[in-house]
C-alpha cells in the first residue's frame, strides 16, 4: 500500500505483475511515466486447513478444505500442497507452471478442472487488495455454496476498507448481494467481456482497480 500511494503522488501510471503468463501484453507499460510492480515474491503458503466459512449454518456448518497464499505462489505449488493433503486445487490455467494466484484472481482463471468446479471465483472464500486509493482492502464470500457462484440464487460479500496502517478499519462494512446469474453469461464458463462484474472488487479486473 505505501508503494503505491508513493507512486500515485509521483504520477505514476501503476500496471501490476504476476507471472508475466498473459497474451494481451498486459503487464507491457505503454507510458515513459509507469512503474511495473511485480507479485511474484509474494510467495507465502500456508497449509491446507479445515474451517468452517463465514455465514454458513445448519448442515452446511462444516470444516470445508482451504488453503491462504500469497499473490506471487505459483499455481502448481498450491496444486502439490492440495494433493499432498488428498484434495484437488480446482483452478488450474494451462499457465500453471509459471502463473501465480494473484493473476488467476485478477483474470478469474478457470482451466479444463473449470467444468466440474468452476473458475477462480467459485472457489474463492476471501482476498485481500490494495486498491486505486493505496488503501487495503478485504473482500470476503458470505455464505460459500461449494459450488458454482451462478448455481447460488444470491451471492453475498462483505466489503472491509482499512487506513494507512493496513490494520485500522476505514468507513463501514460495505455488503454486496448479488444475484448469483449475473457472474455468468448463458452457455459460457464465464463473460470475459464482463469487466464490472456487479461492482465485485478485484476479481476478473485484471488489475485496473488494485492489486491482490
Amino acid at each position: 500500500a505505501p508503494l503505491v500511494k508513493s507512486c500515485i503522488e509521483l504520477g505514476l501510471t501503476i500496471i501490476p505483475r504476476g507471472g508475466g503468463t498473459g497474451y494481451t501484453g498486459g503487464a507491457v507499460p505503454l507510458d515513459a511515466r509507469s512503474v511495473v510492480i511485480n507479485t511474484e515474491k509474494l510467495i507465502t503458503l500456508g497449509p491446507v486447513e479445515e474451517l468452517v466459512l463465514p455465514g454458513i449454518d445448519g448442515p452446511m456448518a462444516k470444516p470445508y478444505a482451504t488453503i491462504r497464499t500469497g499473490a506471487g505462489v505459483v499455481t502448481d505449488r498450491v496444486s502439490e500442497a492440495a494433493s499432498a493433503a488428498g484434495r484437488v486445487f480446482a483452478v488450474d490455467p494451462t499457465s500453471a507452471s509459471a502463473s501465480c494466484i494473484g493473476g488467476n484472481i485478477a483474470m478469474n482463471a478457470g482451466g479444463k478442472k473449470a467444468v466440474l468446479w468452476g473458475t477462480a471465483l467459485d472457489n474463492l472464500a476471501w482476498w485481500k487488495m490494495v486498491d486505486v486509493d493505496g488503501y487495503v482492502m478485504e473482500v470476503t464470500r458470505i455464505s460459500h455454496n461449494f459450488g458454482k457462484i451462478h448455481e447460488q440464487e444470491t451471492a453475498r460479500f462483505e466489503i472491509r476498507r482499512f487506513e494507512k496502517d493496513g490494520k485500522t478499519p476505514r468507513g463501514e462494512v460495505e455488503k454486496l448481494a448479488i444475484p448469483g446469474a449475473t457472474f455468468r453469461k448463458a452457455g459460457l464458463g464465464k463473460d470475459v467481456t464482463d469487466k464490472f462484474l456487479a461492482g465485485l472488487p478485484g476479481i476478473q479486473k485484471e488489475g485496473t482497480d488494485g492489486l491482490i
